[in-house]
């Protein structure tokens, strides 16, 4: 990772009294880093379709919200879809 890399914090909250679970991520867009990490979550075991799931993003001094939901319906824009087949492939790769 170089230097001017921006890195960003990602925890997911699923209604649960348990702590956080949080992973970082060197993709400084917000949606996308909340896409990949709810896919860590979920491999992790975590609920992420859980009633009323949350990601929090943090990049920098940003700090952001999006209902798991939210970032689903994000993934199905077609605008997504090379965003979408890149991570099936990582996925596929064991990346």
């Amino acid at each position: 990772m170089s230097e001017s890399a921006v890195i960003t914090k990602v925890s997911l909250w699923t209604g649960s009294n348990d702590p956080l679970p949080e992973v970082t991520i060197d993709v400084p867009e917000p949606h996308k880093a909340a896409a990949i990490a709810l896919r860590h979550f979920r491999r992790q075991g975590y609920r992420v379709f859980a009633s009323g799931a949350y990601v929090n993003v943090e990049t920098g001094t940003k700090r952001q919200q999006f209902g798991v939901r939210d970032i689903i319906a994000w993934l199905k824009q077609p605008e997504q879809a090379d965003f979408v087949v890149q991570q099936a492939e990582g996925a596929a790769n064991g990346v």
